[in-house]
C-alpha cells in the first residue's frame, strides 16, 4: 500500500510539474502599456501630422522588414512573420504592428526583449516615409544628441521652417 501511495504521489507531483513547465513555456512576450502607447502615438503622429500622406501599407511592410532584418542579423534563422494588410482603421494597423513585435520577440528566442523590438518597429515606421530627416532615436541616442546640443561641439544655424498661420 505504501508503494501505491508513493507512486500516486510521485505521479501527481510529476503532472503538476509538467503543467507548470507547459504554462511557463506558453507565455508569449507582450508589450507593456507604455510600449504599446509609444507605438500607437508614433503611428498616429506619422499618419496624421506628416507633411504628406503616408501609406499605411508601406508603414506595415517596412516595420515587418525591419523586424525580420533585426532577427536575421541576430542569427535567428528562418524567422517568419505573417504578412499583414493595412485596413482603414488606424487602431487595427497599430494592433497589427504590436502583434508583429510580440511575434518577433517569440521568434527571437530571448535574443531581443519586446522593448528592443518595439524600438525596431518605431524605426521601421520612420523609415517608411523614406525621408532622411525623419528618424527614430532610442532614449540612449536621444540623450547623446541632447548632450551634444547642450555642451558638445555642434555646428548649425538653428533655423526652423514652418507655415505662417496668417498667410499660409
Amino acid at each position: 500500500m505504501k508503494r501505491l501511495y508513493s507512486f500516486l504521489l510521485a505521479g501527481a507531483l510529476a503532472g503538476s510539474l509538467i503543467r507548470l513547465v507547459s504554462a511557463s513555456a506558453v507565455a508569449e512576450p507582450q508589450l507593456s502599456s507604455l510600449e504599446a502607447g509609444e507605438i500607437a502615438s508614433s503611428y498616429d503622429h506619422l499618419t496624421t501630422e506628416y507633411y504628406k500622406k503616408v501609406d499605411p501599407q508601406t508603414v506595415l511592410d517596412t516595420v515587418r522588414l525591419q523586424l525580420l532584418l533585426a532577427l536575421r542579423t541576430a542569427g535567428v534563422k528562418n524567422a517568419k512573420l505573417t504578412q499583414t494588410h493595412a485596413g482603414e482603421a488606424a487602431t487595427a494597423n497599430v494592433h497589427a504592428i504590436e502583434r508583429e513585435v510580440e511575434d518577433s520577440a517569440a521568434e527571437s528566442h530571448g535574443k531581443f526583449t519586446v522593448a528592443e523590438l518595439g524600438y525596431v518597429a518605431l524605426d521601421g515606421m520612420m523609415r517608411a516615409v523614406n525621408d532622411r530627416y525623419t528618424v527614430f532615436l532610442t532614449p540612449k541616442e536621444f540623450a547623446g544628441l541632447n548632450q551634444d546640443l547642450d555642451g558638445g561641439d555642434f555646428g548649425g544655424t538653428g533655423i526652423v521652417i514652418q507655415a505662417d498661420d496668417k498667410t499660409k
